[in-house]
């Protein structure tokens, strides 16, 4: 069964652009969930959704780590490694698809890894950041 989590407003960053990209790739991970629950499973489909949201993901993340350190926020280092290490565990899922296709381990390891990842980053470590974005933004236009 997989297990799909719906982006919520409570996850929302505060920041349009940011929002914008979290809210891409929840879509695309729904994406790859419903061509997953729906056999037979074609390898150029899912091929292709994992490639748009690994593009959409790295794209984010640069944006994401720009803002930090035009913010001087505190946890860039932490924050950027765990960016880091979603995309090297992303790209090992990615390279079982390719040598062994789709298979019901891989769906599971989507489920668990990539779709809990994003979730779990988003509303932990994201919504830290963006609680010192706030207070860095309000700080700086009301001087």
């Amino acid at each position: 069964m997989i297990n799909v989590k719906a982006w919520t407003d409570s996850l929302s960053f505060g920041e349009p652009t940011v929002d914008t990209q979290h809210m891409a790739m929840f879509d695309a991970l729904c994406e790859i969930f419903k061509v997953l629950e729906t056999p037979p499973v074609s390898f150029d489909v899912i091929a292709e959704l994992l490639d748009q949201l690994f593009t959409i993901s790295s794209e984010h993340y640069q944006y994401e780590e720009k803002l930090m350190l035009s913010t001087g926020y505190i946890g860039y280092d932490s924050h950027r490694k765990e960016h880091v290490r979603f995309q090297r565990n992303f790209l090992k899922l990615r390279n079982a698809l390719s040598e062994n296709g789709v298979t019901p381990e891989l769906s599971d390891d989507i489920n668990t890894y990539i779709a809990d990842w994003v979730f779990t980053h988003t509303s932990g470590a994201d919504k830290f950041f963006a609680r010192y974005y706030k207070e860095k933004v309000k700080a700086e236009t009301s001087n």
